[in-house]
């Protein structure tokens, strides 16, 4: 059970990959197409687009409560505590960035990525119960 949660870590970190990625190839068009200059990125300060905050933004949430998830898988596996609901919890946590992406990149649907946040919120709550259930 501890394989179903411990293999999250690499596909979380191949998905942060993935939307950096797509960072970059934003920043790179605006700069090719001058709707941003590259000197912008010596110290980010300036005018820049909206969208390429947008991504920024997502970029850098991914570095926030999915970090503390991270860590709770490894407390789960390290401690050979995982069930098969802390696999549900750390699957729908992952289904949850992956809506949140989607929302926030496409649409920007505030509620709807306030719902999503604060849901893959209470999975990672949720992992922590377990760990701290763990040791009694």
């Amino acid at each position: 059970m501890e394989k179903a949660i411990i293999i999250l870590i690499p596909l979380y970190l191949a998905y942060i990959i993935t939307l950096g990625l797509v960072m970059f190839v934003k920043r790179y068009k605006a700069v090719k197409n001058k709707t941003i200059r590259l000197s912008y990125f010596r110290d980010y300060q300036g005018e820049v687009p909206r969208e390429l905050e947008v991504y920024k933004n997502h970029f850098e949430n991914q570095f926030q409560v999915p970090v503390v998830f991270m860590v709770a898988c490894l407390a789960i596996a390290l401690l050979k505590i995982a069930s098969p609901l802390v696999v549900v919890l750390a699957y729908a946590f992952i289904i949850s960035r992956m809506a949140h992406s989607y929302i926030h990149l496409i649409n920007n649907n505030v509620r709807h990525r306030g719902f999503v946040y604060i849901f893959g919120a209470l999975c990672v709550l949720g992992l922590w119960i377990k760990i701290a259930l763990g040791f009694f």
